[in-house]
C-alpha cells in the first residue's frame, strides 16, 4: 500500500496518527485512544 500511495502523489508515514492542519487520521481502530488524544489537542488549541 505505501507504494500505491507515494505513486498517487501523497506522502506515506508509519505513525499511529498524523495530524495535517485540519485532518487528523489514523490506519487503524486500534490507534483510536491516540487519535482521540490529537483531536482535544487540537480543539483545545483552536
Amino acid at each position: 500500500m505505501e507504494d500505491d500511495i507515494n505513486n498517487a502523489g501523497a506522502i506515506y508515514t508509519d505513525e499511529e496518527v498524523v495530524s495535517d492542519s485540519k485532518i487528523i487520521t489514523t490506519a487503524h481502530y486500534k490507534d483510536m485512544g491516540p487519535w482521540m488524544r490529537e483531536v482535544i489537542n487540537q480543539l483545545n488549541n483552536a
